[in-house]
């Protein structure tokens, strides 16, 4: 919506605006009875400002506290699973399987890490930079929009980093198996798509 929001009708882009607005604001006060009914359930020694802050940045405090500090990987179960399979390097296929190889490295696996936690329980610290800078970098690439227009091989794209950025305040969603396989294919798909679309460009 935002990237072809310039080329609607006023009309249009106004009627889509309120939706959006009504369906963010009826979410955020979904979130806020949830919170406050979950902090009424229970006693707690502070005011539910403290507790809504402890709550909101319970992942980042997890991440601190529980993972910074690690010394061990899980050797990229949690990030290429499906390659490390094929090749016979791991035997893990499930969430239940990869969850089982974090237990060396001596954390808790119930608490909330971000999926950035997820990429450190492979690479660590130095190893966790470079993944992000590397594909920071190749979707910049990838998706780089020029005035001529918006491909559909480019909005794959986008779709894909966007289902990272925002489901990964909870989870890396391509963990287990089965989605990586998807996105392998997805990937496949999309790079033919572009190559054909180049090639229709340059015609």
């Amino acid at each position: 919506y935002f990237l072809f929001r310039q080329y609607m009708v006023p009309k249009g882009r106004k009627l889509i605006d309120k939706i959006l607005l009504c369906g963010i604001g009826i979410i955020g006060a979904a979130v806020a009875i949830i919170t406050v009914v979950r902090f009424a359930s229970d006693e707690h020694s502070v005011d539910i400002w403290t507790w809504v802050s402890l709550y909101t940045g319970e992942g980042v405090l997890n991440f601190c506290s529980d993972l910074w500090s690690l010394d061990k990987t899980s050797n990229g179960d949690n990030t290429f699973l499906m390659l490390r399979y094929v090749f016979g390097l791991t035997n893990n296929i499930d969430i239940e399987s990869v969850r089982k190889t974090r237990d060396v490295l001596g954390i808790r696996n119930s608490v909330f890490y971000t999926y950035l936690g997820t990429i450190y329980f492979d690479f660590n610290k130095i190893g966790t930079f470079v993944f992000v800078c590397f594909f920071s970098a190749l979707f910049c690439k990838i998706c780089k929009v020029k005035a001529r227009g918006v491909r559909l091989g480019q909005l794959i794209y986008l779709a894909i980093l966007g289902k990272v950025i925002m489901m990964g305040m909870m989870f890396y969603p391509y963990t287990l198996w089965n989605d990586q396989l998807s996105l392998l294919l997805l990937l496949v798909f999309t790079w033919a798509l572009n190559h054909k679309e180049k090639l229709a460009y340059s015609c």
